[in-house]
């Protein structure tokens, strides 16, 4: 939504769709804690606070061997010299400096209505995440 910057409800709908974005993504992510298939969850502030640790953590589970590791100094997005050029920038561009936190609330870009609408369903993920994370 910030990058669409757009606070209109029928968006945040749109995004939430079971079957479109990040509803899929919750969805997909909610069938395979409940299945018997192995996983790792790592959430979003564990790889922004330790992200050396978090991805040995992801090469352990995967039986990949430790590597060096790069975490500030980034160059953006390229294959074969050749860079990744979005027509709209801020979509696909990343952070070169450092591996740090965006320093916004999500939701204070999400309009009340949508809130009040998903609250139940984000208080459950939520708690579904927190209780396998351990």
């Amino acid at each position: 939504m910030n990058v669409k910057e757009s606070r209109k409800e029928e968006v945040c709908n749109s995004l939430l769709r079971r079957d479109h974005n990040i509803g899929v993504s919750m969805w997909s992510i909610e069938n395979i804690i409940n299945s018997k298939e192995k996983y790792k969850i790592i959430t979003y502030d564990e790889l922004i606070k330790s992200p050396t640790q978090t991805i040995f953590k992801i090469l352990k589970f995967l039986n990949v061997p430790k590597y060096k590791i790069k975490t500030k100094n980034f160059n953006q997005f390229s294959i074969q010299n050749i860079e990744y050029k979005d027509p709209i920038p801020k979509w696909h561009y990343i952070r070169t400096n450092s591996i740090k936190k965006n320093p916004y609330n999500y939701l204070s870009l999400v309009p009340d209505k949508i809130i009040e609408k998903y609250e139940k369903t984000h208080i459950m993920f939520d708690n579904l995440i927190k209780s396998k994370n351990g």
